[in-house]
Order: C-alpha cells, then sequence, then structure tokens
C-alpha cells in the first residue's frame, strides 16, 4: 500500500468503500487489488473497494479529519 501522509475510508454505499489518502511523495503506488482482498476477507466478500489520491482533507472545527465517514442515510 502507498505511505501516507493521512488517510480516510469513505462508506458510499452498503457494498463500496472509498480509501482517500494523501501521498507522502514516495512515488509509491496504492495496491487496490490487495487492500479489496483484505476489505473482502474481513469485512465481507461483496465489499468493493476504490483508492482517491486527495491533496487535502477537509478538517472539522477541532481541526482534525475524520478518518471515516458513512454516506449512507440513517432512518
Amino acid at each position: 500500500m502507498a505511505r501516507t501522509v493521512e488517510k480516510q475510508l469513505v462508506q458510499l454505499d452498503h457494498q463500496r468503500i472509498e480509501f482517500r489518502y494523501i501521498p507522502d511523495g514516495s512515488g509509491r503506488d496504492p495496491d487496490l487489488v490487495g487492500l479489496n482482498t483484505y476489505a473482502r476477507t474481513v469485512l465481507h466478500p461483496s465489499i468493493q473497494m476504490s483508492i482517491r489520491e486527495m491533496e487535502a482533507f477537509p478538517r472539522g472545527p477541532s481541526g482534525k479529519v475524520d478518518e471515516f465517514i458513512s454516506q449512507i442515510p440513517v432512518g
């Protein structure tokens, strides 16, 4: 997996999770196949991971980055 400065997991729906990251500049490419294999083994066989490189993450009022975000509506 790519070395990261910061990372974030975003649950897009019940089967899709996006791994967002800010690279550390090492040039090491993310391992999407490995990430999918791990997620399907640990979470559920139907999970589909995607990877998205970011320049920055939005920060909350405290200045922190939310490491885990769910975009699934409540209720």
